[in-house]
């Protein structure tokens, strides 16, 4: 196994913390972190070990070694908002920190490696790693990416490596096309970011009722825990329970005539899941299409009210 490389991180918020505290643990060695506020890089390169730190490319390590803290530049992280990402790589490419077998990434899931160009025209080699899971500031850098998937494309060295890293991490490396990476995006923000709008929908829900915030995590947490289980142990179809799911026709006209008194976007969000719910329901032959045309009709009848 070929040694770790130094390496150097341009962004200090979630996704870059996140992922510098990780590799930290993994046995990697950062030799400069860099964010908009000193404080935030100072505080993560207190985190992780890093002697250096800066604003803009303050400090930062050349290639050449003939400035800054010196040694060669090996793997530099632009953990930076999506729109900044070329601006940021271009950057890069000017200021000289490019040295041989350099590699350059981003960590959005979003976008491919092509909008790293800069970057590559110097000499790096280019790649978008994106960790498939959902960080916060609390996430544990020994655990959070184990078992995860690290979806990649760019160049054949920097996505050699990415197999590494993403190994080191506990992670499986899977490569898409540039063109899938938006589609798996949409579907992991929807698996994700839907997910918690759906929660704070269901709390407020049962806040309306005046029920208080410790009962009402303890009837939904263990809810949504066990059907993400349900879903990962059997799939969608075998996981798929509940009043719609059924047909019960009775049941979704008294939900729809609670939620009526309540935020307009909730009743939206309602017929608009209930009809995906009755179409998986009628596809997996759980409720006859009869019951599946009458629940629709329910739906759009109090939809025009």
């Amino acid at each position: 196994m070929s040694p770790k490389p130094s390496c150097q991180l341009i962004g200090a918020g979630r996704a870059g913390r996140a992922l510098a505290r990780a590799m930290t643990a993994a046995g990697y060695r950062f030799t400069w972190v860099g964010s908009l506020h000193r404080e935030t890089a100072g505080r993560l390169a207190e985190e992780i070990g890093c002697a250096d730190y800066g604003v803009g490319f303050e400090g930062f390590p050349l290639s050449s070694g003939e400035e800054g803290v010196g040694g060669e530049v090996n793997f530099i992280i632009i953990a930076v908002p999506d729109n900044w990402i070329a601006q940021v790589a271009s950057e890069v490419a000017a200021a000289g920190v490019i040295g041989e077998g350099t590699i350059v990434t981003h960590l959005s899931g979003a976008l491919g490696s092509d909008v790293l160009h800069a970057a590559r025209s110097a000499g790096a080699s280019v790649m978008a790693f994106h960790p498939a899971q959902t960080l916060t500031p609390w996430s544990d850098p020994g655990s959070v990416f184990k078992g995860i998937c690290a979806d990649m494309e760019g160049d054949v060295d920097a996505c050699r490596f990415g197999e590494q890293l993403a190994r080191d991490l506990g992670a499986r490396a899977v490569e898409l096309r540039p063109e899938q990476r938006i589609v798996t995006h949409l579907a992991m923000t929807v698996g994700s970011n839907f997910t918690v709008a759906i929660v704070r929908m269901a709390e407020d829900i049962m806040k309306s009722a005046g029920i208080d915030h410790e009962t009402i995590h303890a009837m939904l947490m263990p809810l949504f825990r066990q059907t993400a289980q349900n879903i990962g142990a059997s799939g969608t179809g075998v996981a798929l329970t509940g009043p719609i799911a059924r047909g019960d026709s009775t049941v979704i006209r008294k939900h729809l005539t609670a939620l009526a008194h309540m935020n307009d976007t909730y009743s939206a969000i309602y017929r608009a899941v209930a009809r995906l719910i009755v179409q998986m329901s009628s596809e997996q032959g759980n409720i006859p299409e009869s019951v599946a045309v009458e629940v629709r009709r329910i739906l759009s009848a109090l939809e025009k009210k």
